[in-house]
């Protein structure tokens, strides 16, 4: 690859791969570890960790009942079908309550800042399969760190690794499942299928989109069975033992499908097809109902809050696939349907990856589904979403004698992302690049997991010295929950009013779920 020969890295030296690639991976854990109590908690955060001490308790009530009393005592919920959202997958809510109780984690701030930072680890060897992917992909581990590059300064994703054990999470565990799937499409064998199988099931026991892998696979095999009549005969043990642990390892991570595998599955992918969920976003200005969001809503949200040089590069990329693939069509014979779709398994890669991006996007824009707080419910796409960009850098070098230039305007980017996202720490979160315009916050959702209100609380408890300091809420958020990232004698001094009039100070992070900011807080 040019833009990294001028480097002077070169593709088969084993000791620049060695080196390189520990420094990087180094370096990006040391920042994560130094970082990582720098953001407040997201407003979901406390909802999902009693969904996962409701998932523990009743795995305790089955396996272990004499221990039911252990969660009990430290915690009070209840029981996990009668929660409203018991049919999310809590696998790493559950487990993050093993450890909290485990290793009894009593204070709100050590257990809150534990979760971030196994989440910030969860990311970390998310990017390292990024790598793996870019470097099978491309068959360079030079693309592998550029690829890894390209994840680490996004602003958003950087920082909601830290705190987003949801959609960020998931993203991770999609990243590793689309590895797997990599290898297993590749080598169908029974080493592949098990870890493919183990590792989808893991995704889709978070997210129930990681589903969209496995059938995806499923599809290439089909495909690849009709170009080559003896595929599935020669490959028939690893497809069927995946088809059958697929499932199974669903399962078994999945505690809400015990009682009824089937009949709970479909309840939880009828509610994940159109959450039920009433609120608005505030898009280009207007506040529009999260069941009825406009069908570029989430491609406009990708376009403004990605580093542009990003997009620039997926534009060619995309271009260049997508010719390919029509041209490979409309060359498909008569009696030969299959045998002019890909050209190899580069060319299958490709379209693979295309579909891994826009057949979710294409899904949630057909069934309307309900999107809120931006596009984080599309996070696991844009490893996709990169690697197209990459593709369309490749090209764009090899098609361009005068690389130089490209190569200057990319590192420039790259540099300029870094500086960013040093000058704006810890609000990476609120990212948007210049397609945004002006008077973001009057356009878009912008804090809308009140993450800034750890900064706000903390400049109130410098400025002030009173003791109690009465604090107001001006917008949906809950300063109770926002406050348990202090210690407990910090906690103390803040006390949150209902009567803004009593209030000494007042926080707003301006995010109305009712569309009306006047509807239930007054004007201040």
């Amino acid at each position: 690859m040019k833009m990294l020969n001028y480097f002077y890295l070169k593709k088969e030296n084993k000791l620049q791969n060695n080196i390189v690639v520990t420094l990087f991976f180094l370096f990006f854990f040391l920042i994560g570890s130094y970082v990582y109590d720098s953001y407040g908690i997201s407003l979901d955060e406390e909802g999902t960790r009693a969904h996962g001490f409701m998932t523990l308790k009743y795995i305790y009530e089955i396996f272990f009942p004499l221990q039911v009393s252990i969660i009990d005592n430290y915690i009070t919920v209840p029981k996990l079908s009668e929660f409203f959202s018991n049919d999310h997958g809590a696998f790493l809510d559950t487990f993050f309550a093993f450890i909290e109780i485990n290793f009894g984690l009593d204070q709100s701030k050590e257990y809150y800042l534990i979760r971030h930072y196994i989440c910030f680890v969860i990311f970390f060897i998310g990017v390292y399969f990024f790598y793996l992917l870019a470097k099978f992909k491309f068959n360079d581990w030079r693309f592998g760190i550029l690829a890894s590059a390209f994840l680490v300064l996004s602003p958003r994703i950087f920082a909601e690794s830290f705190y987003n054990n949801k959609d960020l999470a998931f993203m991770s565990l999609f990243i590793i499942s689309l590895y797997c799937c990599l290898k297993f499409i590749y080598k169908p064998n029974i080493k592949h299928a098990v870890i493919f199988a183990f590792t989808s099931a893991l995704a889709t026991d978070l997210r129930l989109m990681g589903i969209f892998l496995p059938i995806l696979s499923l599809f290439f095999i089909f495909i690849m069975s009709l170009r080559n009549k003896s595929f599935i005969k020669k490959n028939l043990v690893p497809i069927f033992l995946f088809l059958i642990l697929t499932p199974s390892f669903i399962i078994i991570f999945w505690p809400y499908l015990w009682s009824d595998p089937l009949v709970n599955f479909l309840i939880a992918f009828k509610k994940f097809s159109a959450f039920p969920w009433i609120g608005k976003n505030l898009y280009f200005g207007q506040y529009i109902d999260a069941n009825y969001v406009p069908w570029h809503y989430s491609l406009v949200w990708i376009s403004i809050t990605t580093p542009i040089i990003y997009t620039l590069f997926f534009i060619f990329g995309f271009l260049i696939i997508s010719k390919r693939i029509l041209e490979r069509l409309l060359s498909i014979k008569e009696n030969k349907e299959y045998n002019d779709l890909w050209r190899g398994k580069k060319e299958m890669l490709d379209f693979l990856i295309l579909l891994n991006f826009f057949l979710p996007i294409f899904l949630v824009i057909t069934l309307n589904s309900t999107l809120s707080d931006g596009w984080r419910h599309l996070y696991f796409v844009y490893p996709s979403f990169l690697l197209i960009s990459l593709y369309g850098l490749d090209r764009l070098l090899k098609r361009n004698r005068k690389y130089k230039y490209i190569i200057s305007f990319t590192v420039i980017c790259l540099l300029i992302n870094v500086f960013n996202m040093i000058k704006i720490h810890p609000y990476q979160y609120a990212y948007f690049n210049f397609l945004a315009g002006k008077n973001i916050e009057k356009k878009f959702d912008a804090d809308y997991w009140a993450l800034s209100n750890k900064q706000a609380l903390e400049y109130i408890l410098d400025k002030s010295t009173k003791n109690p300091i009465k604090v107001y809420r001006a917008s949906n958020m809950n300063l109770n929950t926002s406050k348990k990232i202090f210690s407990e004698k910090i906690k103390k001094k803040i006390h949150i009013v209902s009567d803004k009039s009593q209030a000494d100070f007042i926080i707003s992070n301006g995010r109305y779920w009712t569309g009306n900011p006047g509807a239930k807080f007054a004007k201040i």
